[in-house]
């Protein structure tokens, strides 16, 4: 995070949930030996991750855009789209119609196959995540996908839901790399997020 010229940034790998897993198979020049061929790509994330302190982020971004009338909100590797609503429910909660101007906020992951399935709001919940929902009377955005089944990752039960509308449409899900944003692009005057390396630039 950086904040009047210093900077603080927070790394987490305790993310919970495989949200995209896909079986490719490896250029022949990099691995040699078919046997070695086959190579799985995979993204774990979770709603409210602990390395942000999402309680507190709303007011400091309220006061550190109070006289911008838009607020550009950029979220790089989203994966399913959790660190994204766990953003929107929080600056909704603590804001309330005052965190309109920084909704859609824009989220993109270099996976093809991961924003489809975002940009229909599908999405594997936990038991943890339903805590949280049920803590910040975020449940309501929620419903349950009776049409696919209960998943069991690492001895944890994933249950299958979609994201309503009301939540669904503050999202501009879109393919992107961030390599290449960073360098075409100035965030000077908006708020700039990587999920995957769990650092936030105001």
């Amino acid at each position: 995070m950086k904040v009047n010229n210093r900077t603080e940034a927070a790394y987490s790998f305790t993310s919970t949930r495989i949200s995209w897993v896909k079986k490719i198979k490896a250029p022949d020049k990099l691995v040699q030996s078919e046997e070695y061929q086959e190579v799985f790509y995979c993204n774990y994330t979770n709603l409210n991750r602990k390395d942000y302190d999402w309680e507190k982020l709303p007011k400091l971004l309220q006061d550190r855009f109070e006289k911008q009338d838009k607020v550009k909100v950029n979220i790089f590797g989203c994966s399913d789209g959790s660190d994204c609503y766990t953003f929107i429910i929080n600056m909704i909660n603590m804001l309330g119609k005052k965190a309109k101007k920084f909704f859609p906020v824009l989220s993109s992951d270099i996976s093809p196959d991961i924003i489809t399935e975002s940009k229909k709001g599908n999405i594997l919940l936990h038991k943890n995540d339903l805590d949280y929902l049920q803590k910040t009377n975020a449940l309501k955005y929620f419903e349950r996908n009776n049409n696919k089944e209960v998943q069991i990752m690492r001895g944890i039960e994933f249950f299958p839901f979609r994201v309503k509308s009301e939540l669904l449409d503050k999202i501009d899900f879109s393919v992107k790399d961030v390599r290449k944003e960073v360098m075409e692009n100035d965030f000077s005057d908006s708020v700039f997020s990587s999920a995957t390396a769990g650092a936030l630039t105001l």
